[in-house]
């Protein structure tokens, strides 16, 4: 009984490997003749190059140029809000907004470090770090100020000349949120367009370094 399951456990792998070595063959077969039609047909294979240069530049225009343009977009949105609610608690967006710089200048700056000392974006990712840090800097001032403003409205002791004061306050809050926006979005095309002219290494380079 033994023999016979042994025997039929070998026939069972026989066929498995003759199953896989056909379907390599097949696999093989497909890609010469892949090859050969592709050989025969060079304006396909022009179209097709022609069409992936096109895809590449939408792709390259989308993460250099376009990314940044709808970050302007919601800056401006968000700006508009707060010149429009001066008297008003806009402080959820100065808070997100030093948070999400903090955190990139953050990461800025622990990329920098990661990166050889000779190596030539380092200095440049270090800039575009200390322009997010600026930018987070003003905006948690533009908080400050704008709370500060919120509370002495709020108190007892607020007339009507202290009211338009505070409403000055929330000015100085606004244009601090739009030179914060500034340097934000310059240190974010800076990442963008060194990350993107940064080369690109394979699996098969990094193995052979090892």
């Amino acid at each position: 009984m033994s023999g016979a399951r042994g025997r039929a456990r070998t026939a069972a792998l026989q066929s498995a490997r003759r199953g896989l070595d056909n379907g390599r063959g097949s696999e093989q077969g497909a890609l010469a003749g892949w090859d050969g039609s592709s050989a025969g047909h060079p304006r396909r294979i022009n179209h097709m190059k022609r069409v992936q240069s096109v895809c590449e530049a939408i792709l390259t225009w989308l993460e250099t140029r376009g990314c940044l343009i709808a970050l302007t977009a919601v800056g401006i949105y968000f700006t508009i809000a707060q010149l429009w609610n001066l008297d008003q608690d806009t402080t959820a967006i100065t808070n997100t907004a030093f948070a999400i710089c903090a955190s990139l200048a953050s990461v800025s700056f622990g990329y920098a470090r990661a990166l050889n000392a000779d190596d030539k974006s380092r200095e440049a990712i270090v800039h575009a770090g200390e322009r997010l840090f600026h930018a987070a800097l003003l905006l948690l001032v533009a908080s400050l100020i704008k709370y500060a403003a919120l509370r002495a409205l709020a108190s007892d002791a607020a007339t009507a000349s202290l009211s338009q004061g505070l409403r000055l306050l929330g000015f100085i809050s606004a244009l601090l949120f739009i030179r914060s926006l500034f340097f934000a979005l310059t240190g974010i095309q800076q990442l963008t367009i060194l990350l993107w002219s940064r080369p690109r290494v394979s699996l098969a380079d990094v193995e052979k370094q090892r």
